[in-house]
């Protein structure tokens, strides 16, 4: 049972631009096979990478969390952010580099 918890909870992160509970992704993974939650987990990384793209403006959270900080004048209002939904003091995702992770070089 410890196994299927920590499963159910390691989802939350795949399922992140999704609206489900922890008990909703745990029920669903009792009851469906393996096959099928792979192919959801993949659609909805596919729906969160769509977000990403189109997103304009986005809260801090989200663009700490999707993007990379860029040094300069920022200015937030509050508003809806485009990646999570919530309202927030939002600001142009250009300041974190268009919600992209900037890759380290070696």
């Amino acid at each position: 049972m410890k196994k299927i918890i920590e499963f159910g909870k390691s989802l939350t992160g795949y399922m992140q631009g999704v609206e489900m509970t922890d008990e909703e992704k745990l029920k669903m993974y009792l009851q469906e096979p393996k096959e099928k939650i792979a192919k959801m987990l993949i659609e909805c990384s596919k729906q969160l990478n769509k977000k990403l793209e189109t997103a304009g403006w986005c809260c801090r959270d989200c663009g700490e969390k999707y993007g990379t900080y860029r040094e300069g004048i920022e200015t937030y209002h509050l508003d809806k952010c485009d990646v999570c939904g919530g309202t927030k003091e939002i600001c142009h995702v250009r300041r974190y580099n268009y919600l992209r992770k900037k890759e380290n070089k070696k």
